[in-house]
């Protein structure tokens, strides 16, 4: 393998750039990784009294049978 150097300029710091060709910065993954959802936190029924967690697309589906 060639061994290449990571120039600074190649490292994005942020979350809005478009290049795929580009590093993303450790600080902005760390970033990505404490605002992951976690899988645990939805909630794939309609009885659930917790109105800050994430309904899963099954039981949207569900709601959206029953609205139609």
């Amino acid at each position: 393998l060639e061994e290449k150097k990571l120039n600074k300029t190649d490292i994005r710091d942020n979350l809005t750039s478009t290049d795929t060709d580009k590093a993303l910065s450790a600080k902005q993954g760390k970033l990505l990784d404490e605002k992951k959802l976690n899988k645990t936190d939805v909630k794939d029924n309609l009885k659930s009294p917790e109105t800050d967690k994430p309904l899963s697309a099954k039981q949207g589906k569900v709601l959206k049978t029953l609205l139609d």
